[in-house]
Formats: C-alpha cells, sequence, structure tokens
C-alpha cells in the first residue's frame, strides 16, 4: 500500500539540490518489506464474582528484511524481540445500553525491547495504561466479545503519548 506524500524544500538550500537529492535516493523513496514473526504467550484467569482478571505474558521475536527498494541507500534487515507482561480487568456494571450489557476496565502493561527494535525505538521498555468502556456482543454477534470506547496513556525512556480509538475484541 503506498501511503501519499509530498515533499516540500522550504530553504534556499533544500529548493537548490531537492533534484540531486531525489535523484540520488536520500528522499522520496518507499520499501517493502516481509517479517517473520514466531512467538509464544500464556495467560492465566481468575474471576472474582463476575469481574475477570487476566494475567498474560508473551514473547515475539521479530526478523524483517526488505524486498524491494526504489534506493539503493535504503537497506532492511533486523531481528527483535519484545517480551509484554500485562494485567486486564474487566467489570461487568449490570447495566443494559441497546440491549447489551455495558462493561468497563482496562488494562497495564510493560512491553521489554530487545535488539534492533530497542535501537530503533531508543527505549529498552514501553509502559501502556489503558481504560475502555464496551458494550458486552458476546454470542450475539460472530465471535465479538465487545464493542467500545478506549484509550491508552503510553510511556517510555524517552517518549510518551496518547492514543484514542474503538475497543473491539474477538473470542475465538
Amino acid at each position: 500500500m503506498a501511503i501519499p506524500k509530498t515533499i516540500n524544500a522550504k530553504s534556499a538550500f533544500g529548493q537548490a539540490n531537492f533534484a540531486a537529492a531525489k535523484q540520488l535516493g536520500l528522499i522520496d523513496w518507499h520499501v517493502d518489506t516481509w517479517t517473520v514473526r514466531p512467538g509464544v504467550d500464556g495467560s492465566v484467569l481468575w474471576n472474582w464474582g463476575r469481574t475477570v482478571f487476566e494475567f498474560t505474558s508473551g514473547f515475539a521475536y521479530f526478523h524483517t528484511e526488505d524486498f524491494s527498494s526504489t534506493s539503493d541507500n535504503v537497506k532492511v534487515d533486523g531481528d527483535s524481540q519484545t517480551w509484554m507482561n500485562k494485567i486486564d480487568i474487566d467489570i461487568p456494571l449490570g447495566k443494559r445500553v441497546f440491549g447489551h450489557e455495558l462493561h468497563t476496565g482496562g488494562s497495564f502493561s510493560r512491553t521489554d525491547f530487545f535488539g534492533d527494535i530497542k535501537d530503533g525505538f531508543d527505549t529498552d521498555y514501553l509502559y501502556e495504561a489503558h481504560g475502555r468502556v464496551v458494550l458486552d456482543f458476546l454470542g450475539k454477534l460472530w465471535k465479538v466479545q465487545w464493542i467500545g470506547l478506549g484509550g491508552s496513556y503510553m510511556f517510555g525512556q524517552n517518549f510518551d503519548g496518547w492514543s484514542f480509538g474503538f475497543d473491539v475484541r474477538f473470542k475465538f
């Protein structure tokens, strides 16, 4: 999938050297990659009444290479590993909205980075605190456990940020 982009040289130097930089493959390039991602994870569920706690730990290995590039200057070849540990809580609220039970909950996780992903993100770890409000669709919509809204705050050693969007969980 190509991502549309526009490059506009703003400085006099950039405008004078734009064509040469493009010809050398320093700008306006794209690269196609492939990745192999084996991994293993496990989880433990614990119920306290109707509230569900889920403890998850997972390890993933990534090997990524390029198979096509518009520039000889751009090469991709890397090996990375991640190890994520997470606790998630799902709390049914006993209230119905549009015929579906309202749930709240969230999760807190730490993901440790190793290899090239550690170098690329310039951090050893990523924490994520996530909250959500969802409607339970289990048994009513094929393989969908819930649909709702969620938000996360993420931070590592050198960055932080927010993410908001739809929260959907499938159950197979």
